[in-house]
């Protein structure tokens, strides 16, 4: 999640009705929302999901990712990507160690030993 707040009083929000085409014969209504940042003009729209309300709360998060990125002068893609590469980064030299760590050679207990 991005660390931008997006206010409720500084976008507008419409709503909207979308027929989805799910077979030949079959098409499902879904409540699109249609999302617009005042002061930067942005406009998100999002229809993904069935719900309005889970359309809304993808269509905030998508605003937050974008003004985040014009923020830092980039794409939202950008930043998407820059932060799965960190990801992989921290994950990947993480692991390595857990692997060397399978393979050390532990000294084999013998009866005499004991």
């Amino acid at each position: 999640m991005s660390a931008v707040v997006v206010d409720r009083e500084h976008t507008e929000l419409a709503t909207s009705l979308v027929v989805k085409q799910l077979e030949p014969n079959i098409g499902a209504e879904i409540g699109g929302v249609d999302l617009r940042h005042r002061s930067t003009g942005i406009r998100i729209r999002c229809c993904r999901e069935s719900s309005q309300a889970l359309n809304r709360f993808l269509a905030r998060r998508l605003l937050a990712d974008e003004l985040e990125a014009r923020l830092q002068n980039k794409t939202r893609y950008e930043v998407k990507a820059e932060k799965i590469r960190e990801a992989k980064g921290k994950r990947s030299a993480s692991s390595m160690s857990d692997k060397l760590r399978q393979y050390v050679l532990r000294p084999i207990e013998r009866e005499n030993d004991r």
